[in-house]
């Protein structure tokens, strides 16, 4: 008896599951890394194009402002015979020109357009992956499903990078990501058990069983024999 706990005790400590690293992932935990990995930049690329088309937005007002203030100077000094009122109506009017000229040539309204769209889109996949995620959780397990939910988004996501900007803001990518650590550590995502504790729970299940069947007969010859037989995974004879 004493025999079978030793072995049963050894193999125990042997399956015990090590501390996780990056270079220990199963190809599941794997699978949810990635998506985790993709979960925190879309909520990154979220922050920094809302920052981009909320500058834009502000930018595309003030030009429309300045202009039509402008335009409205320059009708209403129009009419005046004062040389230094004419000069002001003239300047007036060319200010106003090139301000409504400098819109199309920055592409403003485009560049509105574009950061509208991968703000709303990399928005829709954070939240997509945050319940692909949740129902991978609640299934215990990643299905066929889910591996293609996650390669849908994966390619949206590869989709969206071809229209983002090609030099970004450092500083203010810098602050993102610090907003983005702050909001979703990657310390408390989760991840799927290892293979290791799922057979540490199939043998506490086997050596639960075993106890039992010595409490009903008795004998301490068969504990020890039907121990080790949990142990090593065999059938008693």
């Amino acid at each position: 008896m004493r025999d079978g706990r030793q072995e049963c005790h050894h193999l125990k400590e042997a399956m015990e599951t090590p501390a996780i690293t990056p270079h220990s992932y199963t190809t599941s935990q794997a699978e949810v890394v990635r998506l985790h990995d993709r979960y925190r930049c879309c909520l990154l690329d979220q922050k920094y194009y809302a920052w981009r088309l909320s500058l834009y937005q502000r930018w595309n007002t003030t030009i429309d402002l300045v202009a039509g203030i402008t335009m409205i100077l320059s009708l209403v000094t129009r009419p005046s015979s004062d040389p230094w009122l004419s000069y002001t109506c003239y300047a007036a009017g060319i200010i106003a020109a090139l301000l409504f000229i400098s819109k199309p040539v920055f592409k403003i309204s485009e560049k509105i357009e574009r950061y509208t769209e991968l703000h709303a889109g990399y928005s829709d996949v954070f939240n997509k992956i945050a319940s692909l995620v949740a129902d991978m959780r609640r299934h215990g397990s990643i299905t066929d499903s889910h591996r293609s939910a996650a390669d849908e988004l994966f390619s949206r996501c590869s989709s969206l990078a071809r229209r983002e900007d090609i030099s970004v803001n450092q500083k203010k990518l810098a602050q993102f990501k610090e907003e983005v650590e702050k909001a979703v550590p990657p310390e408390n995502l989760w991840l799927p058990p290892t293979v290791s504790a799922s057979r540490m729970r199939i043998f506490g299940k086997r050596l639960a069983i075993s106890t039992a069947a010595f409490s009903i007969d008795g004998s301490a010859d068969k504990l020890a024999a039907r121990t080790s037989n949990a142990c090593y995974g065999t059938n008693p004879t």
